[in-house]
């Protein structure tokens, strides 16, 4: 499938005391405000303030974060998402199927059913309860 263009506003931001968002398995996956403006991964269910859309770099390390928009978001299909479900963080930061009581942080633009697929998801800054 041909993606669109993927676009929003991208704020680069450090990471947060400790944290190492320079591995490959980061990269796409859901991050969270820790302290100060620095960002850390999110774990199972935390409210995202976007999707990390460029590997840790330098030291303290700065990350580029898409706040706004469309992104490319590592998902856990291994229960399938369909183009148009609510989305929310696993234990890794990456994206699964929410319900309407959980804080979905984006919308799927396409499907996924198995681990470790990036598809295109419409981020909801800040995470929304989606009834």
């Amino acid at each position: 499938m041909a993606r669109s263009s993927v676009v929003g506003i991208v704020k680069t931001l450090r990471t947060a005391d400790g944290a190492d968002l320079s591995v490959a398995a980061k990269q796409y996956t859901f991050v969270k405000i820790a302290a100060n403006q620095r960002v850390n991964t999110c774990s199972t269910g935390q409210r995202a303030i976007g999707v990390m859309m460029q590997l840790g770099v330098g030291s303290p390390q700065s990350v580029a974060v898409r706040i706004g928009g469309t992104a490319l978001l590592k998902v856990d299909g291994t229960t399938p998402i369909t183009a148009g479900d609510p989305l929310k963080s696993d234990s890794s930061g990456r994206g699964v199927k929410s319900s309407s009581t959980d804080i979905s942080n984006a919308i799927a633009f396409e499907g996924a059913d198995a681990a470790d697929v990036v598809i295109e998801v419409l981020i909801l800054a800040g995470g929304s309860p989606l009834a």
